[in-house]
């Protein structure tokens, strides 16, 4: 039986109500994932149905997590491990938690809200090891201050609004122009710098990183099925959001390769490898890309990828 899971920015959409093997979940995702949203319903959803769980933010988009969030991560497993009598419970290790945890939340007396959270993370790490009452009995006092209750209200407005972008985004994929797609990045991208709410400009982050994940999803899929002028409109959009992803121009090289624009493929691979594609392996291995391989300059595209990896 699976006994912990730790998912990095991605979980799973839905579980059993009566799966029998409960395993533990601690979720991680950076504050500017697409998928922070989601790693959030997640929690709440293993929550209703009675996983043990707990989920963590670090500062970061769609990548590995922190050495810190890893270390946490391990931690949370660790102590689980204790409270199930399957390691020796290491009291020196309790008791510092709660020394520290304890010294942390007081000191927090002008952050409502942090305090909370550190309140919500000691009884999640430590009840069943030792008494967790201060805390409870802090979060509880807590949950009720005004600065906990707005913030919660906004954090549910910001998923909401996240949600209704996306939705909008989604259905604008197939319908807007590279004009309308143009200046709704540059809204994005403003809204993301210079929102008054750091919390807004971290939601507007994500929106971006979203629509660069639908571009490449719906451009791959055209293009695997053979739709290469609406491959190529996808793939316009995809520049247009995501101008510093070689993944892109990478594409653009292989729909042009199947129009039998060879002149264009190559020079759309150049821009890959200007853009910092380094996936030296795939190149060599992509069915598709191998007749450039006689092109005029493909062997110094290709060393450009190499040296992109070192």
């Amino acid at each position: 039986n699976i006994v912990g899971v730790i998912g990095c920015g991605a979980g799973f959409s839905s579980l059993p109500e009566r799966n029998t093997n409960k395993f533990d979940f601690f979720g991680i995702a950076g504050n500017a994932d697409f998928n922070h949203t989601e790693m959030a319903k997640l929690a709440e959803l293993l929550d209703s149905l009675q996983y043990r769980n707990y989920f963590l933010t670090f500062s970061g988009k769609h990548e590995w997590p922190s050495k810190q969030a890893v270390h946490e991560a391990m931690l949370w497993l660790e102590l689980n491990a204790m409270k199930d009598k399957l390691k020796t419970k290491n009291d020196s290790l309790v008791n510092s938690l709660l020394s520290q945890w304890k010294g942390d939340c007081n000191n927090l007396n002008k952050n409502p809200y942090q305090a909370y959270l550190l309140c919500t993370k000691a009884i999640s790490f430590l009840k069943g090891l030792c008494d967790v009452t201060f805390f409870e009995t802090e979060k509880k006092s807590l949950s009720t201050s005004p600065a906990v209750v707005q913030m919660q209200k906004h954090t549910k407005e910001i998923a909401a609004k996240e949600t209704q972008l996306q939705e909008k985004y989604a259905i604008a994929l197939s319908s807007q122009t590279q004009d309308w797609w143009t200046a709704q990045k540059a809204q994005l991208l403003n809204q993301s710098k210079t929102n008054a709410d750091t919390l807004m400009q971290t939601m507007y982050s994500r929106v971006l990183s979203y629509l660069s994940l639908m571009a490449y999803m719906n451009s791959s899929a055209m293009l695997n099925s053979g739709n290469y002028p609406q491959a190529i409109k996808f793939l316009d959009i995809y520049g247009i959001i995501d101008p510093e992803n070689p993944e892109y121009a990478y594409l653009l090289a292989s729909v042009n390769v199947k129009l039998k624009n060879k002149t264009e493929a190559m020079t759309f691979l150049e821009k890959a490898a200007a853009l910092g594609f380094d996936d030296v392996n795939r190149l060599d291995a992509d069915t598709i890309l191998q007749s450039l391989q006689q092109e005029s300059g493909y062997s110094a595209v290709r060393a450009s990828i190499v040296n992109n990896k070192k």
